[in-house]
């Protein structure tokens, strides 16, 4: 469960929401959340399968049925019947299908595909062994547009999303709706990218958001004003309003005051996207890197000369500035045994390897060698706010036999604690580090900043960072954090992954990375 649902449970609890009923309706009940962290015991008044109501110590609480699950005198769950699963286009006809397909051999079922009543619908239907039907998945991958509506409404179960949707568009709902029951609860499934990708004859390997932006806002229209061969450039784009092309269209287009384009050549699907660019020369297109197949991928140019390529690991560390997590929300209400039995399949390594071979960054933490972070040095001379640091070659001596973990936590503008999805991840950190053999070793916890505020203020804040990282982490090991000899240092602005000229830069490099060394 994300911090945020935790959060809305304690919420319920402290509110202590008081009911008129008198008289029980139920046994004693225990409501727990989905990691088992928080715990409510009491009796059951009444449940009217969004929310149940219970007569604990501390009062009389409501509690959403969808953030916990039910034991002892539990009223009867939903039928399993169908589980309407819509959104994202490459996220329902890629994933998804990938994931029900390891869920029902985990399930040891039978698993029937067929297509849906209407297009971008497939029906997935897992039987047991004696033929009778365990639960049906209806996926659309029609786009975006209305999921939240449709998990509020009733009419979708899980919505497939590519971003969290913003406190200001969920109040714009409520708003629509008027009184909304239930508060949606989000999974993060997977990591992907989106990225620029141009036929292997192209001679081009990078290109600014700026020149991206012009190319589809049609400024700019032949190779050549990019420094490539005199021929036009054909801008390919899947659905401008939808995944993928919606986030393009905000975050290149309108944040620039700019609009399409004539020129532009939609297609319907990724794999005919794939198609047209391999045969195109002169085209360019994007997609999410776990969509790629083929064409080649441009790396970012930023305004400092900083490149950023979409690489595994560079995704994983969500260092790569259009990356970005994909996530599954329920609408909030009681769930079927099917669909709390997918939801816990979602949270399993069966899925994760499911993530992976369908082409996606799975959510497993992977090692990467100091020389192949080869570029961070570079990155330190090409980015001004930190020439002439003298931490450059400090950090250059302690990485010299490191190797970096994709485990990165963020953190807002002058803080020095989590954002929301870093309790999940070192939760993960924790499980990881506890397996391995690290005897020798040491785990060096280094904190970085941006280019704002002064250098000595910036070294101050990156050590307060990763010295908090480091608290946590040796909590989160328990006894085995006992045996770990973990380091943590500041750094400060010396070693930027990206430019710090926008705010999105600026978000990536203030950071704690987490790195394992030999011990001198």
């Amino acid at each position: 469960m994300s911090i945020s649902g935790m959060a809305r449970i304690i919420a319920q609890a402290l509110a202590a929401v008081a009911v008129s009923l008198t008289t029980a309706q139920g046994g004693i009940v225990t409501l727990r959340s989905h990691d088992r962290s928080i715990e409510i015991t009491g009796q059951l008044l009444s449940f009217d399968g969004g929310s149940y109501v219970l007569r604990a110590a501390t009062g009389d609480l409501t509690v959403q049925a969808g953030l916990v699950t039910c034991e002892g005198a539990c009223p009867p769950r939903p039928q399993d019947g169908r589980i309407v699963i819509s959104g994202a286009n490459a996220f329902g006809q890629n994933l998804m299908p990938m994931l029900i397909d390891y869920f029902a051999l985990m399930q040891d079922m039978e698993l029937g595909r067929s297509a849906g009543d209407s297009p971008h619908e497939e029906v997935f239907v897992l039987r047991r062994g004696d033929g009778t039907v365990y639960v049906e998945f209806l996926v659309r991958s029609g786009g975006t547009a209305g999921v939240m509506t449709g998990l509020m409404d009733g009419t979708v179960t899980l919505g497939m999303l590519s971003a969290l949707p913003e406190i200001a568009q969920r109040q714009a709902l409520v708003d629509t709706l008027g009184e909304v029951p239930n508060t949606p609860t989000e999974f993060a499934v997977a990591l992907d990218g989106l990225a620029f990708v141009v036929s292997p004859q192209n001679p081009l390997k990078a290109l600014s958001m700026d020149q991206i932006a012009g190319i589809y806002a049609g400024t700019i229209t032949n190779w050549a004003q990019l420094g490539g061969p005199d021929h036009a450039i054909t801008p390919y784009m899947l659905d401008r309003d939808m995944g993928e092309g919606g986030f393009f269209t905000e975050t290149f287009l309108k944040a620039r005051g700019l609009v399409y384009g004539a020129t532009i050549q939609e297609v319907g699907d990724t794999e005919t996207l794939n198609r047209r660019i391999m045969a195109d020369p002169f085209g360019i297109g994007f997609t999410g890197v776990g969509n790629v197949d083929g064409p080649r991928i441009l790396s970012l140019r930023g305004a400092c000369g900083i490149l950023s390529r979409p690489d595994g690991f560079g995704v994983a560390a969500q260092e790569y500035p259009l990356s970005n997590r994909l996530y599954l929300v329920d609408s909030g209400v009681a769930r079927s045994a099917a669909m709390q039995d997918f939801l816990d399949f979602i949270q399993t390594e069966a899925a994760q390897t499911a993530v992976y071979n369908a082409g996606y960054i799975d959510d497993r933490i992977t090692r990467q060698s100091v020389a192949a972070q080869g570029r961070r040095m570079q990155n330190m001379i090409l980015e001004p706010a930190v020439q002439g640091s003298g931490d450059i070659g400090t950090l250059a001596g302690d990485l010299q036999t490191a190797s970096r973990l994709s485990t990165t936590f963020r953190f807002q503008y002058g803080y020095a604690d989590f954002d929301a999805r870093s309790s999940h991840d070192l939760a993960n950190l924790a499980a990881y580090l506890g397996q391995m053999d690290l005897t020798g070793r040491e785990v060096l916890v280094l904190g970085f900043t941006d280019s704002e505020g002064t250098a000595r203020t910036n070294t101050v804040l990156s050590k307060r960072r990763a010295d908090f990282v480091a608290a946590e982490l040796h909590k989160a090991l328990g006894d085995r954090g006992n045996s770990i000899h973990i380091t943590a240092k500041g750094y400060g602005e010396s070693s930027p992954l990206v430019c710090n000229d926008t705010p999105r830069g600026r978000d990536i490099n203030r950071r704690v990375e987490v790195w394992i060394r030999d011990r001198s």
